[in-house]
């Protein structure tokens, strides 16, 4: 019976896990001066890119400055990554819409005198396995 109950709690948890699914990995450079913890988010589409993080899945970077992010189904997706100090839930901006903290994007885009698009910062997810995605910050 014990067995059983196992093997069923097994098979619920393997069905609740997206099929197909993979894990994205964030390796950040950059940074190294500002105080705080880096901090990623990765979009699904442009709604919110880069700077809205309340349509974003989240994840704070772990050992060796990685994001992870398990259970990403196919798709077409960009990260913007931030060290923000400690206290702060989001990206400040100045009055020209500029981040006051350290940040970056996927791809390496950072245009002049705009944000970037999620297009530019686009990259491709497979259906299963690791995309591992590096991304630069600077002031």
């Amino acid at each position: 019976m014990r067995l059983h109950l196992c093997l069923s709690a097994a098979l619920l948890v393997a069905s609740l896990a997206p099929a197909g699914a993979a894990e994205v990995q964030v390796k950040v450079a950059g940074g190294a001066g500002a105080p705080g913890e880096v901090s990623c988010a990765l979009y699904s589409g442009a709604e919110g890119f880069p700077f809205d993080a309340s349509v974003a899945r989240l994840a704070r970077a772990t050992e060796g400055d990685v994001c992870r992010f398990a259970g990403v189904p196919a798709g077409s997706y960009a990260v913007a990554v931030a060290k923000l100090p400690p206290g702060l839930k989001g990206v400040e901006r100045d009055l020209l819409g500029r981040p006051k903290q350290p940040w970056g994007v996927s791809n390496h885009v950072r245009p002049m005198l705009r944000a970037p698009t999620f297009a530019e910062a686009a990259f491709a997810v497979g259906a299963e396995g690791v995309a591992r995605v590096s991304v630069d910050i600077a002031p």
